[in-house]
């Protein structure tokens, strides 16, 4: 796959890409035999080709494992689409990352598949807070690449309609700059020319989170289609209450009301109701953070992933015997 606008060489590219994949299809069948390989697992559903085609050659069950839209979040389009969704409907089981991402390629393929949500280390972001929603400023942290799909513009439109209310008690933190895209320099202008800087904090992209969480109490989300979202349940794990877009794989990281709050893309109206609500009803604003907290540890491990994927591991052996 490639990105859907590229330029013609880099589509050009890609389109050499294939027999170069095709000519490791030996060596990868050296490889599987050698290791006397009993699974392959294909890890994401553009790279890895001359694996399924060793594992489809040599007899060898494989699994394709899925873990975004394509087009809707990272703007691809298949280059070699019959062949590769060949490949794909050949596998012994094809693996979604949510049920959002199993209704997008289930009518591409043909095909039932399974969904397991992806797991994160739940110790390595696991925090006790009690002093969320605490202060009078209601701190609002936004994590992600700042690109158009991410929606980071929702937010920046909500401060400002609330301290245009009068509501200047929030402060929002937007962390992923990199300077890289028009987006993000329209992004920074605007905060600029509309006097919104004592309001919004913008940081550099950063992998070191864990003491940004602790200085906010809520966590925004506001991808137009995110296939699954590590960032939310990162969120949630940390004990931030968590308000995300009713879009891709987020309604079922985050469920109303109960772990979180659901707001349609784009509606900042709808956006701003919800944060009015936190600052006004922060008592059970501060329970539904710990029910949050609760769902994401419960459902989200990593150890709870692995177990499921060693059971298809052990499913799709006996099958074979």
């Amino acid at each position: 796959m490639c990105k859907k606008f590229s330029s013609p060489l880099e589509v050009a590219k890609n389109f050499l890409r294939w027999p170069y994949i095709l000519l490791h299809v030996g060596k990868a069948k050296q490889l599987l035999k050698k290791e006397k390989i009993s699974i392959v697992h294909i890890n994401d559903d553009t790279c890895n080709i001359a694996f399924a085609y060793a594992a489809l050659k040599l007899g060898i069950p494989y699994i394709w494992h899925i873990r975004n839209f394509g087009e809707e979040d990272l703007n691809l389009s298949f280059i070699w689409k019959k062949e590769t969704l060949r490949l794909m409907r050949s596998a012994n089981e094809v693996i979604a990352i949510t049920n959002a991402i199993r209704q997008k390629w289930e009518p591409l393929l043909g095909r039932t598949m399974r969904v397991v949500y992806n797991g994160l280390p739940v110790s390595n972001y696991y925090e006790i807070r009690n002093d969320i929603l605490r202060t009078q400023q209601v701190r609002i942290l936004l994590i992600g690449a700042i690109v158009e799909g991410k929606g980071q513009m929702d937010a920046i439109n909500v401060i400002e309609k609330l301290v245009d209310s009068g509501h200047t008690n929030y402060k929002l933190t937007i962390v992923g700059c990199c300077n890289a895209c028009k987006y993000e320099k329209n992004i920074l202008e605007y905060v600029n020319e509309h006097s919104l800087k004592k309001y919004v904090e913008f940081v550099d992209y950063t992998n070191e989170l864990r003491e940004i969480r602790r200085m906010h109490d809520v966590g925004l989300l506001c991808s137009r289609s995110e296939a699954f979202g590590r960032v939310t349940v990162e969120n949630m794990l940390a004990g931030l209450l968590m308000i995300g877009t009713n879009a891709g794989g987020t309604p079922e990281l985050i469920a109303d009301e109960k772990t979180g709050f659901l707001y349609e893309p784009g509606d900042v109206e709808e956006l701003k109701e919800i944060l009015l609500k936190v600052d006004s009803e922060r008592w059970m604003m501060q329970q539904i953070a710990r029910c949050g907290q609760e769902h994401a540890k419960n459902n989200f491990s990593i150890e709870r992933t692995t177990e499921n994927v060693i059971n298809l591991y052990y499913d799709i052996v006996e099958c074979k015997r």
